[in-house]
């Protein structure tokens, strides 16, 4: 009967999980404004995410641009990582764009904002 309870309660904590996604557009960045991805971070997450590991700026990623948008997410390897470790290690995914007229035609690889990718 403990088994049984064991499980059913493993298998509820991971029913209860859900995919992570959080953007913020700054300046007259738009949410659907197709975008260059300048840069992208791994961040170090501890017990269920409570313990941060480093503080982000995101000056140092877009090169004073005054118009960008971050994107934070859990790809399917930071979730795979998170399953692996049972919530000691959190990682996400922390993506930095700016306006693709802002970035130059040729500088990085074009992207579409939509969230739906994910």
């Amino acid at each position: 009967m403990k088994k049984v309870l064991m499980l059913c309660s493993v298998c509820m904590v991971f029913l209860l999980t859900s995919c992570f996604q959080s953007s913020v557009c700054v300046g007259n960045m738009k949410r659907n404004q197709e975008g260059v991805l300048v840069a992208k971070e791994h961040n170090s997450h501890f017990i269920y995410g409570l313990v941060g590991h480093n503080k982000m700026k995101a000056k140092d990623y877009i090169e004073n641009q005054p118009d960008y948008r971050i994107r934070t997410y859990h790809s399917f390897v930071d979730g795979l990582l998170q399953s692996i470790t049972f919530g000691i290690y959190c990682p996400t995914t922390t993506e930095y764009y700016v306006p693709y007229d802002a970035a130059g035609r040729h500088s990085k690889k074009r992207r579409s904002y939509d969230d739906d990718d994910d």
